[in-house]
């Protein structure tokens, strides 16, 4: 999405979108043909960033929207799998990424050193997760995306171990003997700007007493690089859900960093 009249380059997000509770939408759903999942919120986050002045790349995900592998259901990773059998769906996905990336670099519109990331849901995760492995990132808005693996319980974890996430963790995460945790992966991201949007209902994300923890301890290594207030974790009431409120504040900490 590119907004008109563009004289000189100027910054792009890429907008990653939800994931399995949406009717398949993939892309659509930032770019704004299709949803909102929960009527009245303002999940076209492509869309308006684009209305705003950036230019807006909302990709699919492997196995969803028009990737999705013929003859299977969404985010059925079975096909990847036989093609690929060493690959996971969210390592692919971080890969895509930084595809993305080369993809913007190339846009005579971009301003190749403006370049941020954002989404929701499981677009929160791959951004941090993108933004982790691939410092051409400058700036980043988590949403809803991600807890640290440990606290999880119940069927919280089986979605986190199912193909199309973490299923290589299926042993670890049962016996609590995490290997590592996504935390240590946040971290990778300092010192750059990274807000990141809670929901203390979420209900994918119910271990909030160590995900508060996890936030401090951001807040802290951000201090220690010398880059206090560029990692902020801000909470709002309510379950999983791309708020009005969150819009406004992704909007502003975006334009904070990258205009």
């Amino acid at each position: 999405l590119v907004p008109q009249l563009v004289e000189r380059p100027i910054p792009a997000v890429i907008c990653l979108p939800g994931s399995f509770m949406t009717p398949n939408w993939g892309k659509d759903g930032p770019a704004g043909l299709a949803g909102p999942w929960d009527p009245g919120n303002p999940e076209a986050y492509g869309a308006d960033l684009a209305r705003l002045g950036y230019i807006a790349l909302c990709p699919d995900y492997p196995c969803a929207g028009e990737r999705t592998s013929p003859g299977l259901k969404p985010y059925d990773t079975a096909s990847l799998d036989q093609r690929h059998p060493d690959w996971t769906r969210v390592g692919l996905s971080t890969w895509d990424v930084s595809r993305a990336v080369d993809f913007l670099i190339e846009v005579p519109e971009v301003d190749q050193a403006r370049i941020g990331c954002t989404g929701w849901s499981q677009g929160g995760q791959m951004t941090s997760l993108g933004a982790a492995l691939d410092t051409r990132i400058s700036v980043l808005v988590s949403v809803c995306g991600w807890s640290p693996l440990r606290g999880l319980q119940g069927g919280v974890v089986e979605n986190l171990v199912q193909s199309y996430n973490f299923p290589n963790l299926a042993g670890s995460c049962h016996g609590e003997m995490l290997p590592f945790d996504l935390d240590y992966v946040a971290a990778l991201i300092a010192p750059r700007p990274f807000l990141d949007l809670r929901a203390s209902e979420d209900q994918f994300f119910p271990n909030t007493d160590q995900t508060r923890a996890v936030g401090e301890e951001l807040s802290h290594l951000y201090e220690r690089l010398g880059a206090a207030g560029q990692y902020c974790c801000k909470w709002f009431g309510g379950k999983h859900a791309y708020s009005a409120n969150m819009a406004r504040e992704t909007q502003a900490w975006l334009h904070r960093y990258l205009y």
